[in-house]
C-alpha cells in the first residue's frame, strides 16, 4: 500500500479534519492483531497442516521487514533523483525473483528469467506515465507504485509456475510433449490471470483498495483517490498479465529446448 503522504493532501480538505486520531494505530491494536495470528497458528498447528513454522517465520519476519523498510523509505523520500529508486526497486526485484523461482524446479537458473520478466512487466506499466507526466519520477511516488507492481507480478509468477508444473505432470504420457506444454501453458495462464481479473472486477464492491483508502484516511478527496486508483489498477492488471505471458512463453521455449537437447544426447 502506498504510504498515507505519497499523494499531496489538501490541508484545507475536509475529509482531512481528525486524520491523526483515524491513522493512529495503538499498541493495544498491536496486541489483538498479534493474537489473531497466534490463533491461526494454534489451529494449524492442531490440524498438523505442516505450515506451522511458516506461519511463525511469515509473521515475524513480516514484522520485521516493514519496521525496516519504514527506516529506507523514510531515507528515500528525503533523497532527490533517481538513483535511490533504482536500487530500492532493483533490490525489491531480485527478492521477488527468489521467492518466485522456488516454484519452477528443473529449470536452471531460472530467477535470472524471473528478474528480466518483472523488469520487464514493470517498465512497460510505469515508463509510459513517466514519460507522459502522469506521474512525478520522485522517488515517493516510484517507490511504492514499482513495489505494488513487483509485489503483484510475483504472485503472478509463482501461481504461473506452480500450475504450469502441476498441470505438466498431470498431463504427462497423454500426449505427446508439445501438446502437453501448450495445454499447461494455457491453463496456468489461467490460474494465474484469475486472482487479478476478480481483484479489478470486484473493486469498490467487495472489497475497498489500499491506495483508496489509504488517501480517503489521510484527507484527499474521494475523486482524486479514485483517478489514482484506477491508474493503479490498470498497471497492475497489465503488468500483472504481460508477466504471465512472457513467463509462460519462456517456460514453453526452456521446456523444449530442454527436451531437444536430451534427444541429441540420446542419439549420440
Amino acid at each position: 500500500m502506498i504510504p498515507l503522504n505519497s499523494f499531496p493532501v489538501s490541508e484545507t480538505s475536509g475529509f482531512g479534519k481528525g486524520v491523526t486520531d483515524m491513522t493512529y494505530v495503538s499498541n493495544t491494536g498491536l496486541i489483538v492483531s498479534g493474537l489473531l495470528v497466534a490463533f491461526v497458528i494454534v489451529i494449524s498447528a492442531k490440524q498438523r497442516l505442516g505450515i506451522t513454522r511458516d506461519f511463525i517465520i511469515a509473521a515475524v519476519r513480516g514484522a520485521l521487514q516493514l519496521v525496516a523498510l519504514a527506516a529506507v523509505i523514510q531515507m528515500v523520500f528525503k533523497a532527490q533523483g533517481p538513483l535511490w529508486s533504482v536500487l530500492i526497486l532493483g533490490l525489491m526485484v531480485i527478492l521477488a525473483s527468489r521467492v518466485s523461482s522456488k516454484y519452477a524446479k528443473g529449470i536452471p537458473h531460472v530467477w535470472l528469467i524471473v528478474i528480466g520478466v518483472l523488469v520487464i512487466a514493470c517498465a512497460v506499466s510505469l515508463v509510459p506515465l513517466v514519460a507522459t507526466g502522469a506521474i512525478e519520477s520522485a522517488p515517493r511516488i516510484l517507490v511504492p507504485l514499482g513495489g505494488i507492481l513487483i509485489g503483484n507480478t510475483m504472485n503472478a509468477s509463482s501461481l504461473f509456475f506452480h500450475r504450469y508444473f502441476a498441470e505438466e505432470k498431470h498431463r504427462s504420457g497423454d500426449e505427446d510433449d508439445e501438446a502437453v506444454r501448450q495445454a499447461s501453458f494455457r491453463e496456468a495462464l489461467k490460474a494465474s490471470l484469475i486472482p487479478a481479473i476478480d481483484a479489478t472486477k470486484m473493486s469498490g464492491l467487495i472489497f475497498l483498495p489500499g491506495v483508496f483508502l489509504g488517501m480517503i484516511l489521510a484527507g484527499e478527496s474521494p475523486l482524486a483517490a479514485i483517478k489514482i486508483q484506477v491508474v493503479i489498477l490498470y498497471i497492475i492488471l497489465s503488468s500483472y498479465c504481460l508477466a504471465c505471458f512472457c513467463l509462460g512463453w519462456c517456460v514453453v521455449w526452456l521446456r523444449r529446448r530442454s527436451e531437444i537437447a536430451a534427444r541429441e544426447v540420446g542419439t549420440e
